[in-house]
């Protein structure tokens, strides 16, 4: 499967909430700590922190999913900086 051909073409692939476990316990989190997400996608679990007072880093191999996160995160002036790059190579 081809990300960023399938992001092209569909809108909120995965959807646009974040993952149930997520929302269960975010809270348990450090807010001051930033949060790591990991194959972010087009953003629903990285938005969904930030919008919650969380600094995000969101990272995706994906260059159509890490502009449509910064695009987003940019619009609603959201602590989120994305990342077209894999775990291997991020550098915080």
């Amino acid at each position: 499967m081809s990300y960023n051909e399938t992001y092209g073409r569909v809108k909120g692939f995965f959807g646009n909430k974040p993952n149930d476990i997520l929302k269960q316990y975010y809270a348990e989190m450090d807010l001051s700590r930033p949060v790591l997400d990991i194959g972010a996608g087009q953003g629903r679990n990285a938005l969904f922190l930030a919008r919650q007072g969380y600094t995000v880093d969101a990272i995706d191999p994906s260059r159509i999913a890490v502009d449509t996160v910064a695009n987003i995160a940019q619009g609603e002036n959201l602590p989120v900086s994305a990342c077209q790059c894999g775990f291997e190579t991020f550098v915080p």
